[in-house]
């Protein structure tokens, strides 16, 4: 029953703020007096029956309460005449709600930015994504998402607009690591920027990572520090593409771990003079197809190589100095061309 002045007050509000259309039974009255009551019950030590809900709180007008953060709300709605903030009408219990609602948003980035994968840092949860407002975030994916924030700085994850890239990245890059190059993975430098992979600053680098990962199982993507290794050898071999010293050293395994095969510790400095051949023109490396097209060219041309020089017999095809250097044999030059092949 309505009897408590708070009570009064509060649901002559709500009346006052609906359409007549919404109140013109006994039933819509009654339901909105029924939660007025419990609302202020909780204010005065009343632990409301039935149990609040978010929809109770819409239903007055309120937004922005959720099954995640209704904890939080009702904490604040007890608490409100001990912290000399009393429920006395619609607009205190407006500010209450959403004062409730921003703390416990701001507690869900704190917890989110400040996971660095310790044991000493909280793992964040499902109603901490669902408070920092970042959709997406379920318990099939939660494990993937803490690796990310495990590793990103606090500085760079302590909004909701910058944890909600890092989710929305990576959660593209989870439904589209396959094991199959059908393109269904396609983000863009921004993306890959606001999902915490520097190292990928241009469209090319963009499109060959978005190729590799596409190609990748699941299991081979679904931690960030995966990614990150992939996005590290990728830039690694932009830099030997547009004429720069690659920051670790190119390996056969490095490349295999692009997905790339064929490359050798035979062919391997054949593989990355090609690459640097390239000179800047990286339209030449922005797929996986470019990459691997490199390497089985060289192949190509290294049995090609092999096969002048294994049936030279002096009347056929003359092996030359780029025959070897295809070859990937070194100090062949002019001087000694001539010997070499009496040699064959």
């Amino acid at each position: 029953s309505i009897d408590a002045a708070a009570e009064v007050t509060l649901l002559n509000d709500v009346l006052d703020s609906k359409t007549a259309s919404a109140v013109d039974t006994y039933v819509e009255v009654s339901i909105l007096a029924s939660i007025v009551t419990r609302i202020i019950g909780e204010t005065t030590g009343t632990v409301a029956s039935p149990t609040l809900t978010p929809q109770d709180f819409s239903a007055l007008g309120i937004p922005g309460v959720t099954a995640s953060n209704l904890d939080e709300v009702l904490s604040a709605l007890r608490n409100s005449n001990s912290n000399n903030n009393p429920v006395t009408d619609l607009s205190s219990l407006r500010t209450l709600v959403a004062t409730a609602v921003q703390q416990a948003r701001d507690a869900a980035i704190l917890r989110i930015s400040q996971f660095d994968g310790s044991q000493n840092s909280v793992e964040p949860t499902l109603a901490d994504f669902a408070n920092a407002e970042v959709a997406g975030v379920t318990a099939n994916n939660i494990a993937s998402i803490r690796t990310a924030f495990a590793v990103i700085g606090s500085a760079d994850s302590d909004s909701t607009t910058e944890i909600a890239a890092v989710v929305s990245g990576f959660i593209a890059v989870l439904a589209g690591a396959d094991s199959t190059g059908n393109a269904n993975v396609s983000l863009s430098v921004t993306q890959y920027q606001g999902f915490g992979i520097t190292a990928i600053d241009t469209a090319d680098k963009a499109e060959l990572l978005n190729d590799v990962l596409d190609r990748k199982s699941l299991t081979s993507a679904d931690e960030y520090s995966e990614i990150v290794v992939l996005s590290n050898i990728m830039s690694d071999v932009f830099l030997l593409a547009t004429g720069g010293e690659p920051l670790s050293e190119v390996t056969a395994e490095r490349l295999s771990l692009l997905g790339v095969s064929g490359v050798t510790a035979e062919n391997l400095s054949l593989v990355l003079g090609a690459i640097t051949a390239l000179n800047g023109n990286t339209n030449g490396l922005n797929s996986f197809a470019d990459l691997q097209g490199i390497v089985n060219t060289v192949r190509a041309n290294q049995e090609s190589a092999l096969t002048i020089i294994k049936n030279y017999d002096g009347t056929n095809t003359v092996p030359t100095t780029l025959t070897f250097v295809a070859l990937g044999v070194s100090g062949v030059d002019y001087r000694n061309i001539a010997l070499v092949n009496q040699y064959l």
